[in-house]
């Protein structure tokens, strides 16, 4: 039986103006009703999640590239390719919908895998690679040469996937007592265009964090993992109270060449969230760690999230 057309989108990283402009009204008709209600609701943004198999996802693609490349340098579309090529169908973008412009102006990409078995998500991946590399001890870090292995890309459960040296899914699964069959989001890009950057970029940085609570909420999500600048790890822990950690306990690396800031693989449990949550609820959401708990779970900010309709 054939694939149905939604399954058979190709990502793109490419597009043209009037695309981006076409594809983002198409996305607003589909959805007036609820951006009409946010507005009302006196919300400045509505984050939209899309299939990362549907053309609307190619937005954020689309914004991927262009700010790797604006900030990095040299970032082409057959890096992207090369980066994500491999996990485009179980990503989710969430498209930050900005009413009073109708514009998009910040994009997260959410990559969705199972402990024990299946493919790895990105952030798991790119660390056993680079540890089987001995790459963790270099200054610079650059995964685009680096071939998959079938070895370390599938586990079995109660098998370990990896006999070599280096860290293996198993022992990170492991450490951070992941269970086969728990479900694992991977945060594995967050970009705001330049343009948008300032008072703007916080509330829509948060926005998007408290949209990745609902979807793995609404997935039955149970560990996060990602990789992500210091200054971003930072701010998530003192800034917004999540509880990250780093990834088995690993140090800041050059993750990807030309990027002046090191990264961070970071993990965090759903259940920290929820912690997080039930520890704020009570603040004021004039400040910074009560206005994002609220996101995340009041009834009154439901209309600033399109989830899986």
């Amino acid at each position: 039986m054939a694939n149905p057309p939604v399954l058979e989108h190709v990502g793109r990283y490419d597009l043209s103006a009037s695309e981006v402009e076409r594809l983002t009204a198409e996305l607003a008709t589909a959805h007036d009703a609820q951006l009409a209600k946010a507005k009302d609701d006196g919300h400045e943004h509505v984050i939209i999640a899309v299939d990362g198999r549907l053309p609307a996802a190619d937005i954020g693609r689309d914004m991927e590239q262009t700010v790797f490349d604006a900030d990095l340098g040299d970032h082409s579309l057959e890096m992207m390719r090369d980066e994500y090529g491999g996990y485009e169908d179980r990503s989710i973008f969430l498209l930050a919908y900005y009413i009073d412009s109708g514009t998009i102006v910040g994009s997260a990409r959410l990559i969705t895998g199972t402990a024990g078995f299946g493919p790895m998500v990105k952030t798991t991946r790119d660390v056993v690679h680079l540890a089987r590399n001995g790459r963790y001890e270099t200054d610079v870090i650059d995964l685009r040469d680096q071939p998959d292995e079938l070895g370390i890309e599938l586990g079995l459960v109660g098998r370990d996937p990896s006999k070599s040296s280096g860290l293996s899914r198993l022992e990170i699964e492991r450490h951070h007592k992941m269970k086969p069959g728990d479900g694992i989001l991977d945060v594995a890009c967050i970009v705001i265009p330049p343009e948008h950057r300032g008072r703007q970029q916080i509330h829509v940085s948060a926005a998007l964090f408290a949209g990745m609570w609902r979807v793995a909420t609404a997935l039955n999500m149970v560990h996060w993992v990602a990789m992500m600048q210091v200054s971003v790890f930072g701010m998530l822990v003192a800034g917004l109270g999540l509880d990250f950690r780093p990834l088995c306990g690993l140090d800041p690396i050059e993750y990807v060449e030309g990027d002046p800031e090191l990264s961070q693989a970071g993990y965090l449990l759903s259940t920290d969230v929820l912690r997080t949550i039930e520890q704020n609820r009570s603040a004021s959401r004039g400040t910074f760690r009560g206005g994002f708990t609220a996101m995340q779970d009041a009834s009154d900010f439901d209309s600033m999230y399109v989830l899986f309709d």
